[in-house]
């Protein structure tokens, strides 16, 4: 193959005629190259910069040069179309020169034709430079989407060169298709993910977001005197993590803390503490102290510690020390990664994932902000049109953050407990798009690729660098599912009634179905699907934007809850469809603890085990807190006859007692401002409990005789407490379907009294007893309910026409034989394929089909 001879000036080198051996031969004198190109423009100087340390320098040239030489080669056609048409010639012995020279563009060993232009995309990604108020700076994603996007046109234009294009019958009209030959560039990485909601498909570019690193200033490099104050704050940050480091590692104060988080057990536990929890508590502790042992030591290592490389970067490169602690993260794990990567230890192999947390738990504790201020940073930074990958869990706050940000199309999470916590319902009444996808640490995409996102099949998919023919393919699947939901919301307005079958004698049956929702502003889903009133509106969220200071001032805090939620019941006033006008709006009394824990309420569990300290023990704790929210209300139900209330968590007698002294105090509160009609409220107000522990489920005929006028069932900690798991351990559809389970369920409608038990959802508004948990939202969950008894069930948005489908098209005998068939089956059974079978044999309905999707 022949080349064309370049033309050198002295150390200069043209990019747009040189040769591989002259790239090699120069490459090797970096020091001394600069580039005979306008491209200067785009990837910074390649000639020496005084600003910079002599290793970071020559790391800088490199990649700006390989970088020019990947710009000039992509704009290139033929060059692109050669490679592409021809991969397997030039990979041949006599073609030696040639492949040097397409090593020397990407940097890499040549493996395939894929590989080589992915390392081409890859290189002008992270050669791209600005110059900017006298400093050359990497650009931001934002600013590389344009070369990206040149890079993708330049792919298609191989493709489309060596397709064969003509027109195919689809859907009864004429469509160019282009069928792809062996030549085609595949980018294309299809990845499973394991869930995902609601049922759409998303595009957009890749951004890679880690709660609670810190987003970094790259704009300038440091002057002399800046680099001794940022020296300054490194070693003040190392003498930090040192006495950190003996506060976890010294015997005597290990002891002293593990001790202090048995006894926190020991005063939430009722009764003497069991000797298995209490050391079960002993060793969880211990590990965590262990684990952040290791990961200071990573930091503190005097010879390739996070501290001592950041030091380096400092000096030699003129980086902040956030920004040196970065690249120290980055090399101390690229070492690791390289030196054991291909060990038979598994453990030592992912040992670089232990060195980046370690990484980016010393650039958090430097900086101190708190993951909400971080979060608000990454989005600022971010683009249009984002898909964030995220290998940890979203905390509630970050979480609606990103739910609401119209920069964000989708969120792919790594946590697969996420999708079964508070961050899916988050996501689902926003109706903004959540997956979960194993592995997004250590996956090779990188910030910036073209990503589709599809959730609208049972097996959702994340495609990475997707070709022309997949987005066409999946617009198109986009499309369907558009039209889909249309088709759901237009039967928003029929009531679910349960089939009539006359020549059984089977009546119809009604059976409300109610939504849920963790923000007042977020109702319109609910509506739009048809929800009969609201059965769980969780406040936990209007306590996210916050500050500690906002929630110590009661009388504030009580406003607050009184406009947000005055705000909520206008809302279903004004867009509830006519005939699902007045139904019952059930407000959940503050449910803090586990993962719903605001930064503004941080405080009150310091030295607390959220896992345990939760719900009501918290508001009894802070009755500041309380009664604020317990005023509100009492204003709001003067004013609003749908006001319902409900305390989680409530186990026994003493704590409606509890519950009772604090009402009391808020009305006598309420009562020195009667004068002012703002403050009137609802003297003969009564309050109904979370049934979900089975010590509550014991006594419902007693809280009834209490006056609790409402039984709302949640099925996820009633699951939990029943069969001893941890609520990230929780999977809806299948612990909550055990037969333990389901007999307690059956006990509560047995044992309720005949009050509750038998009012008619027909005509009641205010229903007293009802489902609010998960399994009130899934097909299988809603069929055993209904086949028990229960005529009052409350889910996401989403779930409600799916389920009132399979109601309606389904007898209530069956569903009530199909309910005893659950309750006979035996631990361990799998419940739902029982509920799926037998309404195939018994409805002839498959509740697989897409109708109940």
């Amino acid at each position: 193959m022949a080349h064309r001879t370049p033309e050198q000036e002295g150390t200069i080198l043209d990019v747009r005629k040189a040769s591989a051996r002259q790239i090699t031969e120069l490459l090797a004198n970096i020091h001394e190259i600069r580039l005979k190109d306008p491209m200067d423009s785009v990837f910074g100087p390649t000639r020496p910069d005084s600003a910079l340390g002599d290793t970071e320098a020559e790391i800088q040239r490199e990649r700006r040069i390989r970088g020019a030489l990947a710009y000039r080669f992509m704009k290139d056609k033929m060059s692109m179309r050669h490679v592409a048409a021809h991969w397997d010639e030039i990979m041949q012995p006599d073609e030696e020169e040639y492949q040097k020279y397409l090593q020397s563009i990407v940097g890499v060993k040549l493996t395939t034709r894929d590989n080589f232009f992915k390392g081409l995309k890859y290189r002008l990604h992270g050669a791209i430079q600005v110059h900017e108020g006298g400093e050359w700076r990497r650009l931001g994603l934002d600013e590389t989407h344009q070369v990206l996007q040149e890079f993708d046109n330049a792919v298609e234009n191989v493709n489309k060169f060596y397709c064969k294009s003509g027109e195919r019958m689809v859907g009864g009209r004429k469509t160019m298709v282009f069928e792809g030959m062996p030549i085609t560039i595949q980018m294309e990485e299809k990845c499973s993910t394991a869930q995902g909601l609601p049922r759409t498909v998303k595009f957009g570019r890749a951004w890679y977001y880690e709660p609670e690193v810190p987003v970094i200033d790259k704009s300038r490099r440091l002057d002399d005197d800046e680099i001794v104050e940022e020296l300054a704050k490194l070693e003040r940050f190392r003498h930090q993590m040192v006495q950190e480091h003996k506060s976890i590692t010294e015997p005597e104060s290990v002891k002293q803390t593990i001790q202090q988080s048995v006894d926190e057990v020991r005063r939430d536990w009722k009764g003497e503490l069991p000797e298995e929890i209490e050391n079960a508590v002993r060793r969880r502790k211990k590990n965590e102290l262990e684990i952040r042992g290791i990961q200071l030591s990573f930091i503190l290592d005097e010879g390739n510690g996070m501290i001592t490389n950041a030091e380096k970067f400092v000096k030699n490169s003129r980086y902040n020390a956030l920004w040196a602690l970065e690249h120290a993260r980055d090399a101390v794990s690229e070492t690791y990664k390289k030196m054991l990567g291909g060990s038979s230890d598994e453990r030592l192999k992912n040992m670089w994932i232990e060195m980046e947390d370690a990484g980016n738990l010393a650039m958090m504790l430097f900086t101190g902000e708190p993951p909400s201020e971080l979060a608000k940073k990454a989005l600022r930074n971010m683009g249009e049109q984002t898909i964030l990958f995220c290998p940890a869990n979203l905390d509630q706050t970050i979480g609606i953050s990103f739910s609401e940000s119209p920069k964000i199309n989708a969120t792919v999470i790594g946590v697969k407990e996420a999708m079964n916590r508070h961050l899916k319902v988050i996501y689902s009444e926003r109706g903004a798009v959540l997956a979960h996808m194993e592995g997004i640490r250590g996956h090779p995409f990188e910030s910036g690729d073209h990503v589709i996102v599809d959730t609208s099949s049972d097996e959702p998919t994340v495609i990475f660098n997707p070709t022309e023919a997949t987005k066409i393919f999946y617009r198109r699947k986009r499309d369907f599912a558009e039209r889909i939901e249309s088709e759901k919301v237009a039967e928003a307005p029929l009531e679910c009634r349960t089939k009539f079958v006359p020549k059984r004698g089977v009546k119809s049956v009604t059976i409300q179905l109610a939504g849920n929702t963790s923000d007042p502003a977020h109702v319109i889903s609910n509506i739009t699907h048809g929800a009969k009133g609201l059965g769980l509106v969780r406040g936990e969220e209007l306590l996210a934007d916050l500050t500690p200071e906002d929630v110590k001032s009661e009388t504030q805090l009580e406003e607050i809850f009184y406009q947000k939620y005055s705000e909520l019941f206008k809302t279903m006033r004004a867009h509830a469809i006519p005939e699902k006008q007045g139904y019952s709006i059930t407000l959940r009394a503050l449910d803090l603890g586990g993962d719903k824990i605001p930064h503004s309420v941080r405080h009150l569990f310091a030295n607390k085990d959220p896992a345990t300290y939760r719900g009501l023990e918290v508001l009894l704790d802070n009755t500041g807190l309380f009664k604020a929210q317990l005023k509100a209300v009492l204003r709001l139900a003067a004013r609003f006859d749908e006001l319902e209330l409900i305390m989680p968590l409530v186990k026994d007698d003493r704590d409606i007692l509890a519950i009772n002294k604090v009402f009391d105090e808020a009305k006598q509160e309420l009562e020195k401002r009667r004068g002012d009609r703002r403050f009137d409220y609802k003297e003969d107000f009564r309050y109904g409990i979370m049934v979900e522990t089975e010590e509550s489920v014991s006594h419902i005929r007693l809280f009834s005789g209490r006056g609790i006028r409402l039984f709302s069932v949640g099925t996820n900690d009633l699951t939990c407490d029943r069969l001893r798991i941890e609520p990230e351990d929780f999977i809806s559809g299948v612990h909550d379907h055990d037969p333990r389970v389901v007999e307690l369920l059956d006990h509560i409608v047995k044992n309720a009294p005949p009050e509750v038990r038998d009012a008619d959802p027909a005509t009641e508004k205010h229903m007293p007893l009802e489902v609010c948990g998960d399994m009130a939202g899934t097909i299988t969950g809603a069929i055993i309910l209904a086949g028990l008894g229960y005529r009052k069930l409350s889910m996401v948005a989403d779930s409600i026409i799916p389920v009132k489908r399979v109601l309606r098209d389904t007898p209530i005998d069956v569903m009530e034989t199909i309910a005893q068939d659950a309750l006979s089956c035996m631990p361990g059974d799998d419940v739902a394929t029982v509920v799926r079978e037998r309404m195939k044999q018994l409805a002839g309905i498959n509740i697989e089909d897409r109708r109940y999707k």
